[in-house]
């Protein structure tokens, strides 16, 4: 989770009531606790111990339930090297 969506920014997992939060979002003082730690923790390994415990956290107390994924696909030419693959489209470090 930490890597794509950082608890900071994601609202998914906000736990701030109606205060800090969307509207009809639960109050759940650990974990707005847990993501302040994450956002004040300077040492990455630190960080990742906190995502993993944020992240325990939200399967308990399931916050949001996402109804759905998509999968976009995506082509690019054989003459195309260095092309980065990543959920966005990046356009530097190609080369034809």
């Amino acid at each position: 989770m930490r890597t794509w969506a950082p608890p900071i920014a994601n609202i998914g997992v906000s736990g701030g009531c109606v205060e800090e939060a969307w509207f009809g979002w639960p109050c759940d003082k650990t974990l707005e606790d847990l993501r302040d730690q994450f956002s004040r923790e300077s040492d990455p390994a630190k960080q990742v111990e906190i995502g993993v415990a944020l992240q325990k956290r939200a399967y308990e107390v399931v916050p949001y339930v996402n109804y759905g994924q998509w999968f976009q696909p995506t082509a690019y030419r054989t003459s195309l090297k260095g092309v980065l693959i990543s959920p966005v489209p990046f356009f530097w470090n190609i080369e034809k």
